[in-house]
């Protein structure tokens, strides 16, 4: 993307995002139907739960074992 080509593409902005931290909640785009949004939503939540759970774990075990 230049600065005298103001108007960007979808894959020009797409190449320039960062990767999507897993866990993250998407956003609802327009061809999704509202029941597929909500089963992503939920996995997604689950798999923050499942993330946040490790974390735990693994401050707890490294506390135990010093």
């Amino acid at each position: 993307m230049t600065t005298e080509n103001a108007v960007a593409t979808k894959a020009e902005v797409e190449a320039h995002l960062p990767v999507p931290v897993v866990g993250v909640i998407p956003a609802q785009s327009p061809g999704t139907s509202p029941r597929l949004f909500r089963i992503r939503q939920q996995i997604a939540q689950w798999g923050q739960t499942i993330v946040g759970a490790l974390l735990i774990l693994g401050a707890v075990a490294t506390f135990a074992a010093s």
